[in-house]
């Protein structure tokens, strides 16, 4: 394990985190209060404003030309009419940071994942 990864693993250990539910446990009302005032924060309303401005201007604009052929046609193909379907919602922003928050969950589970299977084959 790297010096960081130890490091992690001994502020874990500090506050007896061992999965996600002990994680929300430990943080969850401090995560809450961090949340609300972040979105109350003026500054961060008007970048949410600004990047909503950009996805609707970014799908009204978008255009297909060229789509891959082979093995991943199908994965191209499913992402596709997920975005196509969100475009055509009545609030494509939502759907936009729903999809995205999908993806990083997505992405933050393999992560953990890969952790655990990296920490077993050191063990």
């Amino acid at each position: 394990m790297t010096a960081l990864g130890a490091l992690i693993m001994e502020d874990l250990a500090t506050f007896d985190i061992t999965d996600e539910e002990s994680f929300e446990r430990n943080f969850g009302g401090a995560m809450m209060k961090l949340e609300r005032r972040v979105e109350s924060c003026p500054f961060v309303q008007r970048l949410e404003k600004t990047c909503d401005r950009f996805i609707r201007a970014a799908c009204k604009e978008v255009r297909v030309a060229d789509l891959p052929t082979g093995q991943r046609m199908q994965w191209v193909n499913e992402l596709t009419q997920e975005l196509y379907e969100i475009m055509q919602m009545g609030d494509p922003v939502s759907g936009v940071e729903d999809f995205v928050d999908d993806v990083l969950e997505d992405i933050f589970h393999q992560i953990a994942r890969y952790m655990q299977t990296v920490d077993q084959m050191e063990i």
